[in-house]
This record gives C-alpha cells, sequence and structure tokens, in this order.
C-alpha cells in the first residue's frame, strides 16, 4: 500500500446487492457460508447493526461487520449475552499482510462509537495474535473440534486509540486518508 493510494469506508445498505453478492461470493469461498445466508444476514441489519466494505483506490478489497447473532452460539450458547460482535473480518488474500484488516478494524470501531457502541466481542481460531496486537483481550477459550478458539472483548472509546491508523474524522494518522464514500465500485 502507498501513501498516494485512497482508502473508501463504506457501509454497505440493504440495497446494494452487487456489494452484498461480492461479500457473500468473498465469505463462501473462505468458509463455504452459503451466499444465500449472506446475503439475508447484511440485508437485514438495523440502525445499529452494520456492515462495512474498505476499498483501495475503488477497488472492494476487505469486509466485515458489527453484529449480534454469531455462529459460535451454536457451540457455546452462553455467549449470546454479549450484544456486539466484530464479525465476518475478511481482507482479500492479495492484500493481507499489508495493514489493511488494521484499517478495516479502526473503521468498524469508530462506526461503532457513533453508534454509541463502547464494548465489543469476537471469536477467532486463526487470528489471535492479530486481535491482541489491536488492543484486544482474551476472554474465553473454547476447545471444540480440533480448534482453539478465543472469544475476546475490547472496550472502545474516542481516546483509547488516538495511535490508530485512522481518527473519527477518517484521517489517516499514519498511512493514508480513509474517507467515506456513497459509492463503491
Amino acid at each position: 500500500m502507498n501513501k498516494t493510494d485512497e482508502l473508501d469506508f463504506h457501509i454497505i445498505s440493504s440495497n446494494e446487492s452487487h456489494l452484498i453478492k461480492l461479500v457473500a461470493s468473498w465469505y463462501e469461498e473462505q468458509w463455504s457460508i452459503p451466499e444465500a445466508k449472506v446475503s439475508e444476514m447484511i440485508s437485514h441489519l438495523d440502525d445499529e447493526l452494520f456492515h462495512g466494505l474498505l476499498a483501495i483506490n475503488g477497488e472492494p478489497v476487505a469486509t466485515g461487520g458489527i453484529h449480534r447473532k454469531v455462529s459460535v452460539f451454536a457451540i457455546d450458547a452462553t455467549l449470546a449475552v454479549y450484544d456486539y460482535w466484530l464479525a465476518l473480518v475478511y481482507v482479500r488474500p492479495e492484500f493481507r499482510g499489508k495493514g489493511i484488516g488494521a484499517i478495516l478494524c479502526a473503521q468498524l470501531e469508530q462506526e461503532a462509537l457513533k453508534r454509541k457502541i463502547e464494548k465489543l466481542h469476537l471469536f477467532t481460531h486463526t487470528a489471535e495474535s492479530f486481535y491482541r496486537n489491536q488492543h484486544w483481550q482474551l476472554t474465553k477459550r473454547i476447545f471444540y473440534q480440533d480448534r482453539d478458539i478465543a472469544v475476546m472483548e475490547k472496550k472502545i472509546d474516542r481516546q483509547q486509540d488516538q495511535g490508530a491508523l485512522v481518527d473519527e474524522n477518517h484521517t489517516s494518522v499514519d498511512v493514508c486518508s480513509v474517507q467515506q464514500q456513497s459509492h463503491v465500485k
């Protein structure tokens, strides 16, 4: 990623079927989640919950959202007491290892703050160290089949992430400019 790259963060609306279809295709390829399930899930988010898309120079490269229902509930129903989950964070393979995931997570957290959400949870069995580096704390470990699943929590506030990649005006502190756009290709 270059300093001249333009980053756009966009909240996907229920009428943007082309973006929902794109995100659904990524999830189907990565996690075998059926496209219809993803389409329904993203299309039915409310005013608090959302799903975002990050683009570089107009090209969609990453996605994720804040959701209430996540698949780990099927393994441990006690986790349903937590309201807000950072979920389905995905970066296209050719863009991984370039800081895009951190930028996406910072944008999702900032959007959550705008909606007065101050505490998030997530679960992962592949990216625990990534989230630790983003100041997430381990709250529970679940051993399921051959997976060691970390359940993590983060209290977010405006002062906590002063060293983050983007500020509340979507201006980069370190790398580039992130702008909220109404249209992504």
